[in-house]
């Protein structure tokens, strides 16, 4: 299953046939009422927000955005790139044939 946050903040599931580029949008605890479990309120904006441009880029260089602090991860992680939501939040992901695969938010620490 796929979600998404909707207007109102909400997390929403899609079915896989509607689902935007981002596979695998892992968020702990999610369910199908539209509720916010598993991700912290006051990051639900700015998760929208890193979703949407996810969404629409079909290039790297298109979710480069300021101040979202995109960069490559290495080591464990090698090959994801990694967005800043707050703090030692962050959303990670691969980024493959112009689109972002294996989205997932986590806290680094």
């Amino acid at each position: 299953m796929h979600y998404f946050l909707d207007s109102g903040y909400r997390l929403l599931p899609v079915e896989a046939e509607h689902a935007v580029a981002v596979e695998g949008l892992h968020f702990h605890h999610h369910d199908e009422t539209g509720s916010k479990a598993g991700i912290r309120p006051d990051h639900a904006p700015r998760l929208k927000r890193i979703l949407g441009i996810l969404d629409t880029a079909e290039a790297i260089g298109q979710i480069d955005v300021p101040g979202f602090k995109l960069h490559k991860l290495s080591g464990d992680m090698n090959g994801f790139w990694s967005m800043s939501v707050n703090g030692n939040w962050c959303v990670v992901f691969r980024f493959e044939n112009g689109e972002a695969k294996l989205v997932d938010y986590l806290d680094y620490h």
